[in-house]
């Protein structure tokens, strides 16, 4: 879940806390966000893995967002 393994091993995990939430929807609702801020803000909040995230895949993350991995 949210979880993103790189060639080197590494391990990325995305775990928002509840104000890194309500900052990045806020930017997602606000009226005027550069387009490559508010797609950060969705993959993000999409990925995370906390209580309040939605926990995808990389995989359906990339799909969804028209991304490659």
């Amino acid at each position: 879940m949210g979880t993103t393994v790189y060639p080197g091993g590494e391990i990325f995990r995305v775990r928002l806390t509840t104000d890194e939430c309500r900052y990045l929807q806020g930017l997602i609702h606000k009226g005027k966000v550069a387009a490559h801020k508010r797609l950060h803000a969705e993959i993000l909040l999409t990925a995370d893995i906390s209580k309040l995230g939605e926990q995808w895949q990389d995989n359906p993350i990339s799909e969804a967002f028209s991304l490659h991995t």
